[in-house]
């Protein structure tokens, strides 16, 4: 009576249903999956923030270098367009 309330039968010849092995082995096959799609798209996320960061202070470095004024400006401006 007590191993029926916490349901724990014995398994009988053709009950279908997988067993704690077999989530296992299918949780091993899925988290390994996981993790080479992580690395394999970690690393290619690493170059692309990489190859931004250095299009970035390129673009940087040649705006500074072109720059000669203080950026105070005058205050001239008309404001209409055109």
């Amino acid at each position: 009576m007590k191993k029926k309330l916490l349901g724990l039968r014995s398994r009988r010849r053709g009950e279908s249903g997988f067993t704690i092995l077999e989530y296992c082995a299918g949780a091993a096959i899925i988290i390994g999956v996981v993790w080479g799609a992580m690395s394999t798209l970690g690393t290619s996320m690493g170059n692309l923030i990489g190859a931004i960061t250095s299009w970035a202070n390129t673009r940087t470095s040649e705006i500074n270098a072109g720059s000669t004024g203080t950026g105070t400006g005058t205050g001239n401006g008309t404001g209409t367009g055109g």
